[in-house]
């Protein structure tokens, strides 16, 4: 085992240390898709302008030579800022964004992506407290320790010093440090062993890369995190008695009415067919199949908008006259270089008229649709009337159809394999809603030549368009079953 252990190891290990340890024994080199490139560049930037507002601050190069570096500058009175700077502790290493001196210590201060209220500030409590311990452990006085995140306040044109807000988790750091220490020996220890640590069914295991690739849940075609929301306590009690698979469930086991139906359908190998054509019946016809695709940015690029905005770019409608007749595709696109959110909901009102249902899968639409008609007072009304013929197709397979295959979410990218098994999203260059916001605001921020964002506004529009063609079908399958 020659691979340290970083930030994201020690944290994956304190829920799970087979995690920890396939980490630290992988060899990240896998191929990062197009939002994760675009999530690190955005991080990169927000970096470079909070450095910014610290211009005696001095970089560490990255290296072996990083942490006596640090240690050198640290013991010259004359530094006052470092950014980068590294403190090994036997196996373990941490970086500072920036590090402040102050109170005959120095001040740790973590930059991060999200608002100053992000509802993400636990998780981001543990990265800076994971600094601070290993400062701490490095014979380094630690008084203070801050996130620097964006401000809602800030919008475009204004100082870059506006954009941070500076959150003082000294405290929060200080209560869960103890803790970090019990386990960091431990954790150095496990996650560098020559044999994995026995892995234990925990929460951490529904998102894990390794739980069905080289883990416990290697072979179990329905692990019990398929049955939703799951307690932890259940979850515990499950792990207690070695139960990973659904088809382990002991009788009388308490569950809810739909947790039920999930296990009795992955038992039997059949679907749940509840009321279908009779909460289909709701809509109204002709229907408009609706679709958004939207971007945010930590950095506002139209005016009057804060960091993280979710500016709707782009939507498709498919038009029915009864179900699977397609009487009409319209979709609008906006143009990267300006805010079109205006435009964009002029055009969304004519193009879905004053009759039919409006047929979206999941509430991302219906957020949508008052988020616009809170930007346009003078809208208010229309919009109201477009909400209120909502028909969310999600809701109707959530109620009444669940098959094993849907594998415990009824996402239309679980669904349609199942019900319209001809119609995938397999091969396209944008296929699905993260990249397709990523590629938008790449546009937006001018990182293409014209020919290059050209060719991907034509690959929004299609995979858009796929999303609406993928609920009319939906839709038609769940009336034939």
């Amino acid at each position: 085992m020659t691979n340290g252990v970083t930030k994201e190891i020690f944290l994956n290990a304190v829920e799970c240390r087979t995690l920890g340890w396939f980490l630290r024994s992988s060899d990240d080199s896998e191929a990062l898709g197009l939002a994760d490139r675009f999530r690190m560049m955005q991080g990169s930037e927000i970096g470079r302008l909070a450095r910014s507002l610290y211009p005696d601050g001095v970089m560490i190069a990255p290296g072996p030579q990083a942490r006596d570096e640090t240690a050198r500058l640290m013991a010259d009175p004359q530094t006052r800022v470092l950014f980068e700077a590294t403190f090994r502790v036997g196996a373990c290493t941490a970086k500072a964004d920036i590090l402040v001196r102050s109170g005959g210590g120095w001040k740790v201060i973590e930059v991060k992506l999200g608002l100053e209220d992000t509802d993400r500030m636990a998780d981001l409590i543990a990265d800076l407290a994971y600094t601070v311990v290993a400062a701490r452990k490095s014979g380094v006085r630690i008084p203070e320790a801050s996130l620097v995140l964006q401000s809602r306040n800030y919008r475009k044109g204004m100082d870059t010093t506006r954009l941070f807000a500076e959150v003082d988790q000294t405290a929060a750091v200080d209560q869960l440090a103890p803790a970090f220490e019990q386990v960091w020996n431990e954790i150095e220890r496990e996650t560098g062993a020559a044999t994995r640590p026995a892995p234990l069914l925990t929460k951490a295991c529904k998102s894990c890369a390794f739980f069905a690739t080289a883990c416990h849940g290697k072979g179990v075609t329905h692990p019990v995190f398929e049955i939703h929301r799951l307690g932890e306590k259940k979850l515990a009690d499950l792990a207690l008695r070695g139960i990973l698979a659904i088809d382990q469930l002991p009788g009388g086991f308490k569950l809810t009415e739909n947790q039920a139906r999930v296990v009795q359908v992955v038992k039997s190998g059949k679907p749940f067919v509840g009321p279908i054509r009779q909460e289909l019946a709701g809509v109204t016809w002709p229907a408009s199949y609706l679709d958004f695709e939207s971007m945010q940015t930590a950095i506002p690029l139209y005016a009057d908008l804060a960091p993280f905005t979710q500016v709707p770019t782009q939507y498709s409608i498919h038009r029915c006259a009864v179900p699977g007749k397609m009487t009409d595709h319209l979709d609008y696109v906006a143009d990267p270089s300006r805010d079109c959110q205006r435009e964009l909901a002029e055009k969304l009102l004519r193009d879905l008229g004053a009759n039919g249902s409006v047929v979206v899968y999941s509430s991302f639409e219906k957020t949508r649709i008052r988020a616009l008609a809170t930007r346009f007072p003078d809208l208010t009304a229309q919009f109201g009337a477009i909400e209120s013929r909502l028909f969310d197709l999600l809701s109707v397979v959530t109620n009444t159809y669940y098959h094993p295959d849907f594998h415990g979410s009824c996402s239309i990218k679980n669904v349609l394999p199942v019900l319209v098994p001809g119609l995938s999203y397999d091969g396209m260059e944008i296929g699905d809603g993260d990249a397709a916001s990523a590629a938008f605001a790449l546009i937006a921020m001018g990182k293409y030549a014209d020919d290059e964002s050209g060719r991907l506004l034509d690959l929004l529009r299609a995979y858009c368009k796929q999303d609406t063609l993928a609920m009319v079908k939906l839709h038609e399958a769940l009336l034939a079953v």
